[in-house]
């Protein structure tokens, strides 16, 4: 695997100068970017590509193929992708602002008003996606980004389709039959890699908790060990608001919401990210 170091400052596709790396992980590293051809600042990742994670190209490359099908406020845009020798990348928006993460590390937890609007937005972004045969995956505060015009989804690299067409897609990738996403924000479904159940509601279950999240500053769940609790920490009873330290007061019909969207049986969570929505609006 080529080092980090040896990226920076590299034009590639006689267009794009990278600049700095601003998130590296085993699938890929993501470089802050100048795109002489449009005098903009760009967002390049490129596949990490080593040995051990030979799938990664194949990943990035369905990465690329579902945002090819948004041009939405909420979601990431995709503006160009492309090889690299025998590693491949793709060119997205640069994203200007914070990740709900950084929020919650700096302040805890945030006003309700404040997480009820977020809520509305990430839910405005997932009825896009699904709405376009997709499952996102992996919901979390990382994932969602903060900027002047509101929430913006990022991160599709374990993405799923939905439709039976596009479904194809996945066998040729290990996420097809392992359990792909980030605890806790797996749905007892995801954790359990029962994929034929799979669709939107799975993403709501990961609302759920990032909602939970956003206001207490804590996860839903009493006791979560990142690695022994992957089969089961869903199946322990839900955290109380009323037991949160320090405490918050969550009107009752927003607890309803959260606790309907972590329903652990997905026939009684909301069905749609729309339903979600409009419940949230009513309050």
């Amino acid at each position: 695997m080529q080092p980090v170091s040896d990226w920076i400052d590299r034009l590639i596709c006689g267009r794009y100068e990278l600049r700095e790396c601003i998130y590296s992980s085993r699938m890929s590293n993501v470089f802050r970017a100048w795109d002489h051809k449009k005098e903009c600042v760009v967002a390049v990742k490129i596949a990490t590509n080593n040995l051990k994670y030979s799938n990664l190209v194949g990943s990035l490359k369905r990465e690329a193929i579902a945002l090819g099908r948004f041009n939405n406020p909420r979601v990431v845009r995709l503006l160009d992708f492309g090889t690299i020798g025998e590693s491949f990348f793709i060119v997205m928006e640069y994203v200007r602002g914070w990740s709900l993460a950084d929020h919650l590390d700096r302040d805890g937890q945030l006003p309700l008003a404040i997480c009820i609007s977020m809520g509305i937005q990430i839910l405005e972004g997932l009825k896009v996606i699904h709405s376009a045969g997709l499952i996102h995956c992996d919901l979390k505060p990382d994932n969602l980004m903060v900027t002047p015009d509101g929430i913006k989804i990022i991160d599709f690299g374990v993405v799923r389709f939905a439709s039976a067409v596009d479904q194809k897609m996945n066998w040729t990738n290990d996420n097809s039959k392992h359990v792909t996403g980030t605890l806790p924000y797996l749905s007892p479904e995801q954790g359990q890699a029962r994929f034929k159940d799979f669709d939107g509601r799975t993403d709501l279950y990961a609302c759920g908790v990032v909602l939970y999240e956003l206001m207490t500053g804590v996860y839903p769940f009493y006791e979560f060990e990142k690695e022994d609790q992957i089969l089961g920490y869903w199946k322990q009873p839900l955290r109380p608001f009323s037991e949160v330290w320090p405490p918050v007061d969550v009107p009752k019909k927003i607890r309803k919401i959260v606790w309907k969207a972590l329903e652990v049986d997905s026939g009684r969570r909301y069905q749609t990210a729309e339903e979600m929505r409009a419940d949230l609006l009513a309050v």
